[in-house]
């Protein structure tokens, strides 16, 4: 099991949210903690599920990502509203704007680092 590229996922994904909430506003070390609280319950959930649906012989396809990642943004803001007295909405567009960043900024990432692989592998 790939227990180190989790762990980096995780990471990655939790640095990019705590800066997304900051941008919200919430500068609070209650605000901080609570991202990587949420992170802790639903990062693994959604890798480790992906990675145990493919090794089950499951074929992971674009919209299997997206249903798992709505899945996480609702998850999270339900988590977010029980850790965090904020406007349900407002919770809402966080969770969203969390996810959004870091999966835009990870997908991002790994087209940069497989071009990159792809040009050294040519050389």
């Amino acid at each position: 099991m790939p227990h180190l590229s989790f762990f980096i996922t995780f990471c990655e994904t939790t640095f990019i949210e705590i800066i997304v909430i900051l941008l919200w506003g919430l500068k609070t070390r209650r605000a901080v903690l609570s991202v990587v609280l949420v992170n802790v319950i639903t990062n693994p959930l959604l890798n480790y599920g992906l990675w145990f649906l493919s090794r089950g012989g499951m074929h992971v396809t674009y919209t299997t990502i997206l249903i798992a990642e709505i899945a996480i943004v609702l998850l999270e803001w339900l988590l977010l509203m029980a850790l965090l007295n904020q406007p349900r909405l407002k919770l809402l567009l966080i969770s969203f704007s969390m996810n959004a960043c870091s999966f835009l900024v990870s997908w991002g990432l790994a087209f940069a680092v497989a071009t990159l692989q792809t040009i050294h592998t040519h050389q």
